[in-house]
């Protein structure tokens, strides 16, 4: 987070948010909430949240967060016509919109991404950012 600061109180709230990554944790938040669209968003965070920290327990599984059927639906309304393939700025776009911030992008020569390197990326970029949460650390 790249805030100017003015006070010791601002600067010591800024290192907690970025120590325990909680604008990342809202902004994959907002991501998903935008995404999936829940009758009841409220009671949708609280089971997301519940989820995570199974998940980082080893008590879950981090898939059950997102499943394939999610990833599929968010590249079907990328790819509206049916073409099995999406253009390099629609990955880019997508993987933002999911909050991975780290992934292969693809070649220069090459401006198409199938399903199955979205769907690889994207999973990986998700258990990047997912074990980012961890609960070791008094969270």
């Amino acid at each position: 987070m790249d805030v100017q600061c003015e006070t010791q109180l601002e600067k010591e709230a800024i290192e907690y948010l970025n120590k325990h990554k909680i604008v990342e944790l809202f902004q994959n938040m907002m991501a998903l909430l935008v995404f999936n669209r829940p009758k009841k968003p409220k009671l949708y965070l609280a089971k997301y949240l519940y989820d995570l920290n199974r998940a980082m327990l080893n008590q879950g599984s981090v898939s059950s967060l997102v499943d394939s059927s999610n990833l599929q639906s968010l590249f079907s309304m990328l790819d509206p016509t049916s073409k099995a393939y999406i253009s390099a700025a629609q990955y880019r776009q997508a993987m933002k919109t999911l909050g991975i911030k780290h992934y292969e992008d693809v070649d220069s020569d090459k401006n198409q991404v199938d399903f199955d390197f979205f769907k690889k990326q994207a999973e990986k970029g998700l258990l990047q950012t997912w074990s980012t949460f961890s609960t070791k650390d008094s969270d």
